[in-house]
């Protein structure tokens, strides 16, 4: 068994592009599924995944899982930089329905940090403010309170830095997250939790027509190689497992003049 550092075990979203009603991408490993064992932490709360690909059809989702998690690091990370009435960027709800397009989007990641403290955080938000935010995290098997912040309610503290929570409380502003004060203010129980969130929750988006190409030319010109046969073989395999209908995928050289 291992101690887990930086790992991320669920991720729900709520109300956010595309995503409607309530979507978990989940790292435990499903029963039903048989996984690879090297792919497989086994520890003393849970079994998690090393890696994990995300695959589908275009307009399946793909992005908007993504986003979602560029969305949390960016709030957790810049949100404290907001000027009072600014608006939160980030919120963009499901608009194709009158009971969600202005209703508030919502994200609940549990994870653990460098320190391998387990920490479940939530957000709530809609385009002016954010209306619930909350931490906890696992001394034992049972979760203990860091802190819990409502819109329009007094917020509710943990047994430890109560006075030090207080003190950031009155500075904020209702579209700024308590978590992201962290980043100037120094707060010794939330700098775990801040760091996995700004710094190890890390996603990069690219839908670069150039830099696909790129990527295309440098994979056929290993392919090409006769000493590099098994990168084909391995690329026939997935197309074959992810079910696209391709038997397998042939290459030829043209010349410049073709």
């Amino acid at each position: 068994m291992v101690n887990f550092l930086f790992m991320l075990i669920v991720f729900a979203i709520i109300n956010f592009r595309f995503i409607k009603e309530k979507q978990v991408f989940s790292m435990k490993p499903v029963a039903k599924v048989k996984e690879q064992p090297a792919n497989i932490c086994t520890g003393q709360e849970c079994n998690l995944l090393k890696s994990m690909i995300i695959y589908g059809r275009n307009g399946s989702g793909k992005s908007n899982l993504l986003l979602a998690f560029r969305a949390l690091n960016f709030l957790v990370e810049d949100s404290a930089k907001f000027k009072v009435n600014d608006g939160i960027e980030p919120y963009d709800p499901f608009e194709l329905d009158v009971l969600t397009a202005k209703a508030p989007t919502e994200f609940e990641v549990n994870f653990f940090s460098e320190q391998g403290t387990r920490y479940n955080y939530l957000l709530r938000f809609d385009a002016e403010k954010i209306l619930c935010e909350s931490l906890y995290y696992y001394p034992g098997r049972k979760k203990a309170k860091l802190f819990v912040r409502e819109y329009g309610k007094e917020m509710e503290v943990g047994d430890i830095k109560g006075g030090e929570y207080k003190k950031i409380e009155n500075s904020l502003y209702p579209n700024q997250l308590f978590l992201s004060k962290v980043g100037t203010e120094k707060v010794d129980s939330l700098v775990d939790p801040y760091t996995f969130l700004t710094r190890h929750l890390a996603v990069h988006i690219v839908h670069d027509t150039e830099y696909d190409e790129m990527l295309i030319q440098a994979f056929t010109n290993l392919m090409i190689k006769s000493d590099k046969g098994h990168i084909k073989d391995g690329i026939d395999k997935l197309l074959h497992v992810a079910d696209t209908g391709i038997k397998g995928i042939s290459l030829k050289e043209n010349k410049e003049e073709d």
